[in-house]
């Protein structure tokens, strides 16, 4: 099925292309001429090898009918999702990445060359023996993947483990920010194999934010998954909605597991006593018989929810462990060590009841 949805984009984006060759202005940011072809006066779009071009630069209007026909078109490649970004963050405009001709570039240089809206750049800056210093001045983000690069990453990352973003992204290629999923599926799991191209644009441009702390989707702290000890703050704790997203909020979140740490280890010495206690004193009156099984009551449901509440308190520290996040485990483990101290002197046996998760 997901292999078919791939399949489905990959045509999708070719009929795209195709069609977008036979309609220029397929969306427009403002109305434009109804003439089928970007605003391309200059002779320099006919001959950039020219040298009286090289300090020629692609005209405002035809940057934006360029993106604007591109983006009307595919709004989920790459290119127009670092457009949507640019646009809607002033704080990134001044950024190199954020200009016009190099939004124009993250889809003409080697995503979609052949669409209407890549017409100009294609004609200043496709041809090797371009003198125009924009064309190299303002380039594409490096290593930035094409739209079927990043649909392709994100189904084969979601063919092997089931994260946030996939359902979306598989159920709705069209629907899905392609960059942004794969980066965030990038940041939870950043060694897999699928994401050496989201390591090589990060690493060539650290700023961008689909590299940044927070998802670039959602504005949220993407948790990591990693399977080795490490620090940081973003990790999912039991719950899909318990992340600390700030320094304060995982302090928070290390006393509060502190302090369940600590009680669990009082709970194990309560339930050890009631067990010596119960040995000590007779069988109540208040039975029931099943053939050689015999239970009392009372006790044996009190024993029940206790072993209940051990056992899902201990998995559930297990569980937190196994986020392999050093702050996380040493609060568990000293909550432990400070249960101990604080309880073990009131245990009246040797040997504790075994805990849920050891």
């Amino acid at each position: 099925m997901r292999f078919s949805n791939a399949l489905i984009l990959a045509i999708s984006c070719i009929v795209s292309a195709i069609q977008g060759q036979d309609h220029s202005n397929h969306g427009g940011m403002s109305p434009t001429p109804n003439n089928n072809t970007l605003p391309m006066d200059s002779p320099c779009y006919t001959d950039p090898t020219s040298a009286a071009c090289a300090d020629f630069k692609m005209e405002g209007a035809t940057l934006d009918a360029s993106i604007l026909s591109l983006c009307k078109a595919m709004s989920y490649m790459p290119g127009c999702s670092v457009n949507k970004i640019c646009t809607d963050s002033p704080a990134y405009s001044a950024k190199p990445w954020c200009s016009k001709m190099s939004i124009v570039a993250n889809v003409c240089q080697n995503d979609m060359p052949k669409m209407a809206g890549c017409k100009a750049w294609v004609s200043l800056c496709g041809n090797s023996t371009s003198v125009v210093k924009q064309c190299k001045n303002e380039p594409e983000i490096s290593n930035i993947p094409t739209t079927a690069e990043a649909f392709g990453f994100i189904t084969s990352i979601c063919t092997e483990m089931n994260m946030p973003g996939c359902d979306k992204c598989i159920a709705n290629p069209k629907g899905c920010d392609n960059i942004s999923t794969y980066s965030d599926l990038c940041k939870s799991m950043p060694e897999m194999s699928q994401c050496k191209k989201w390591s090589a644009m990060c690493n060539a441009t650290p700023d961008l934010p689909f590299c940044t702390s927070g998802t670039s989707s959602s504005g949220e702290p993407a948790p990591s998954m990693i399977m080795y000890f490490h620090t940081g703050i973003h990790e999912y704790i039991l719950f899909k909605n318990w992340v600390p997203k700030s320094k304060g909020q995982l302090v928070g979140a290390w006393f509060a597991i502190f302090f369940i740490g600590a009680l669990y280890e009082g709970f194990g010495v309560l339930r050890g006593n009631l067990e010596s206690k119960w040995a000590l004193t007779n069988q109540p009156s208040s039975s029931i018989s099943l053939g050689f099984f015999t239970a009392s009551l009372p006790r044996d449901t009190i024993r029940l929810v206790m072993r209940f509440i051990d056992a899902t308190v201990g998995y559930s520290l297990m569980l937190v462990t196994m986020t392999f996040n050093v702050a996380l485990f040493f609060s568990i483990i000293t909550g432990l060590a400070v249960g101990s101290f604080l309880f073990a002197k009131f245990r009246t046996v040797s040997v504790e009841p075994k805990a849920g998760c050891h």
